[in-house]
């Protein structure tokens, strides 16, 4: 349960994480890529003591592993690419569709690491992987009968307001 709970949370946190950061973008406080170094900066500064503080085993062992560096290295370059990625999908489309694109990212991974390495899961696995699957279909399903529909039209405020004030 401990790693439902932890996954559950890193879900809160990258969720919140992604409505402050489209709504520092509409206000033009930062620009996505300025704002992307100003949280992994910030992340690097709260992950360091954090690792240090419950892995010092783990991180001591890491770096005595000197065939171990050339991934560490490579690491970092990837984390940014893929955050800056996520930002620039953030940049066209809402936050909930963001949310469930992240969503998706485990399960994905999850069916990648079966058919690539044969990994074996448990009944409760396959279940959680139908759940997101059938979620992110339901939801798709969902938006095209709003746009069908008519009612997924975007409007400003003013043209909301112009149409509910006689």
């Amino acid at each position: 349960w401990r790693g439902f709970w932890a996954a559950m949370a890193s879900n809160v946190v990258v969720a919140l994480r992604t409505v402050l950061t489209k709504m520092a973008m509409d206000r033009h406080i930062l620009d996505p890529l300025n704002f992307q170094a100003l949280l992994q900066c910030a992340a690097f500064i709260v992950s360091v003591p954090v690792a240090l503080l419950f892995n010092l085993h783990a991180v001591r062992e890491v770096a005595a592993d000197t065939a171990a560096w050339p991934s560490i290295v490579l690491i970092g370059p990837l984390v940014w690419t893929f955050n800056v990625a996520s930002i620039m999908v953030l940049v066209h489309t809402s936050t909930v569709v963001h949310s469930m694109i992240r969503s998706m990212r485990r399960p994905l991974l999850v069916l990648a690491s079966i058919i690539t390495f044969g990994t074996r899961i448990t009944a409760l696995n396959a279940l959680g992987i139908l759940f997101t699957l059938c979620g992110a279909f339901w939801y798709r399903y969902e938006s095209e009968l709003v746009n069908k529909n008519g009612h997924g039209v975007k409007r400003s405020i003013t043209e909301t307001r112009q149409r509910t004030i006689p």
